[in-house]
């Protein structure tokens, strides 16, 4: 799912920035990226209820905050700032896998020196 979004994304960012920033003055266009939104959303609520059900993770307390983490990272602000002049597509896929994976697993750990 990932990867889909990483070749959307990157088809045409300079478009993609344009009709972002047009959603800021025209509510019509800002409802039509809401619901895409949305959709996104509930797709990775899909995917994240499937990855729970075999591996356990996200932990079930911490699954809404999960979703709200992997839907960042996976938003084409995210990719578009990973991205910058210098790194592939194939690069930012790469790198918001990992992080994504890591906000799946890791998210409920215990954190700071209680942790330790």
């Amino acid at each position: 799912m990932i990867g889909a979004f990483v070749h959307l994304w990157s088809s045409d960012r300079r478009v993609i920035r344009r009709l972002h920033a047009l959603a800021t003055l025209d509510p019509q266009m800002a409802k039509g990226l809401q619901a895409r939104e949305a959709w996104r959303r509930q797709g990775l609520q899909v995917l994240l209820s499937r990855v729970r059900e075999r591996y356990g993770h996200p932990v079930a307390a911490k699954f809404a905050a999960a979703v709200v983490v992997v839907h960042m990272l996976t938003s084409f602000e995210t990719f578009d700032h990973v991205a910058s002049q210098t790194r592939s597509s194939r690069e930012v896929g790469d790198t918001v896998k990992r992080l994504a994976l890591a906000a799946v697993v890791l998210y409920g750990a215990e954190v700071g020196e209680e942790a330790a």
